[in-house]
């Protein structure tokens, strides 16, 4: 039996839980203010959402759909099928959406749906599980790649293990040059790059923080803590133009789990269930705004509207929300 289990555990130490007090007390704003849902198919686990109101994501399928959400009977239309899994999008300055796809790897991918795949590699590897991206003002794409172990549809291994191969890549599209910024990661995540292109934040999904990353000045290259001890695991990230970052809460964290990081044998012998059989102990749904200065200004939750968010965009007055559980999008009245 434990020669079957595909996880190979390492004992490391959680931060202490504090659970949702203080910034972050316990709430229904998310359930109280969901207005309706935008219809698209499974999963529409990464959003953006462009000035004239087309929303993008990427669906279960693989397809990659738009809506405007302006129009008064939204509806998906079909861009392309990448045949992956994609997961991160945005849109670059020359009108084309940049995707992590979790299997084909850095897409770039025009409005008539054409594919081309910018990087699947980082020197003679290839990318197991890209997950999240941003892109700079000056055209340079931050990319997470979750894990060198274990590949999306094998995700939930990678928190049993706790190896921590996560890492983060810059791909300048002008020298077609990738370079690994920052590894060593327990499941890299979302990123988001700073409003005055400093810095860029990294969702560490599996230790329950955000670190930040500098990208110019005396600091340059270093990596800190920006903001830890959260009481869920942070999913996506997104900037709004007033510098706020929008951070999903995938899950609450769990004290089993948690107890369970310095029994490395133990956690072993859970990875021989099926991957299928690995859920959240209960699921929830939380929504945080984070300031510059890594003060929380905004805390929404739901027990039951709409929960295991990937993502939060905020557009006008309303709050989107994403999912790979959902075959819709959340629309929640955003009070600023």
């Amino acid at each position: 039996m434990w020669l079957g289990s595909p996880v190979r555990p390492v004992a490391w130490e959680p931060d202490k839980d504090k659970g949702l007090v203080s910034s972050f007390q316990m709430n229904d704003m998310l359930g109280e203010n969901l207005m309706y849902s935008l219809v698209t198919g499974k999963g529409p686990e990464d959003l953006f959402i462009d000035e004239k109101g087309w929303l993008y994501t990427g669906l279960e399928s693989g397809e990659i759909i738009k809506i405007n959400v302006n129009s008064d009977a939204p509806a998906p239309f079909l861009i392309t099928n990448t045949l992956g899994r994609p997961l991160g999008i945005r849109k670059d300055k020359n009108g084309d959406l940049i995707v992590a796809d979790a299997d084909k790897g850095l897409l770039k991918v025009s409005m008539d749906g054409r594919i081309q795949v910018l990087e699947k590699y980082y020197g003679q590897d290839l990318f197991k599980f890209l997950d999240h991206l941003d892109i700079a003002d000056d055209g340079v794409i931050y990319f997470s790649d979750a894990s060198t172990r274990f590949s999306f549809n094998e995700y939930k291994y990678d928190f049993i293990e706790a190896s921590m191969t996560g890492r983060v890549f810059s791909y300048n599209p002008a020298t077609k040059l990738t370079r690994l910024l920052v590894d060593n990661l327990y499941f890299a995540n979302g990123v988001a790059v700073s409003k005055d292109q400093d810095y860029l934040l990294i969702n560490e999904t599996g230790k329950a923080r955000i670190l930040k990353h500098y990208l110019r000045g005396p600091k340059a290259g270093q990596t800190e803590v920006f903001i830890d001890q959260l009481p869920g695991l942070p999913d996506n990230i997104n900037r709004d133009d007033n510098g706020i970052y929008w951070v999903a809460i995938n899950t609450l964290r769990d004290p089993l789990i948690d107890s369970l990081a310095q029994y490395p044998l133990i956690r072993r012998l859970i990875g021989v269930l099926p991957h299928s059989w690995l859920k959240a102990s209960h699921e929830y749904g939380m929504v945080i705004g984070i300031n510059e200065q890594a003060e929380i200004v905004h805390n929404l939750q739901t027990s039951n509207a709409y929960t295991q968010i990937t993502s939060a965009v905020p557009f006008g007055r309303s709050l989107y929300l994403g999912s790979l559980v959902h075959d819709d999008i959340g629309v929640v009245e955003l009070h600023k």
